[in-house]
């Protein structure tokens, strides 16, 4: 049983979790003749990681949740929401009759538990910073909690399986605690003269 679909594109070098709201200015010509077309139907298109030329095998699956300006020239500000991953099967430089790429894929079903050791690490975590502690509900929810590069998030995305997943969280725990600790060692010991 085959069940690909085929979407629009967007390459970017950008890794979009599921849950996570990012804002993007459009201006290509194929950028906004994309977005004209996706408001027209499902509001969904996928963004794919893209540097150096290459193309990550998974990319998220956005919805538009807002346009908030266009302007005279065309150009426009938009709000999208990853809604989930995709495996992507073949891309496809211009969809067929459009300026802007697509791709076929298949959803990705995804086991996004977070390990007692991570949401311990996370608690302790939120401590130290003296923040309200929040319990996410899945490992990308608690990942938007904190502080990660865009290549932490391709890796995350990326991720194959609960463990591995919840490994390069914990470590980004870690490195981010490191830092906090370091801000704290060097608070109150700068002197102006």
């Amino acid at each position: 049983m085959n069940t690909s679909q085929s979407i629009a594109a967007f390459p970017l070098s950008l890794a979009v979790l599921p849950g996570e709201l990012v804002p993007l200015h459009l201006f290509e010509e194929r950028y906004r003749q994309l977005l004209a077309d996706v408001e027209q139907t499902s509001k969904e298109f996928v963004i794919i990681y893209s540097a150096n030329g290459q193309l990550a095998d998974v990319a998220t699956l956005v919805t538009i949740e807002s346009v908030a300006n266009r302007y005279e020239n065309g150009t426009s500000d938009i709000i999208i929401k990853g809604q989930c991953l995709v495996k992507v099967l073949n891309f496809k430089t211009k969809v067929e009759g459009r300026l802007y790429p697509g791709i076929d894929y298949e959803k990705l079903t995804i086991d996004t538990t977070i390990e007692e050791n991570t949401f311990n690490s996370f608690f302790e975590f939120q401590d130290r910073k003296k923040v309200p502690k929040v319990a996410p509900k899945n490992i990308f929810e608690l990942a938007l909690k904190i502080n990660l590069s865009q290549e932490q998030k391709l890796k995350l995305i990326s991720a194959d399986g609960v463990e591995s997943r919840n490994k390069l969280v914990r470590s980004a725990l870690q490195f981010e605690d490191r830092i906090h600790h370091q801000i704290e060692l060097l608070n109150g010991n700068y002197h102006l003269n």
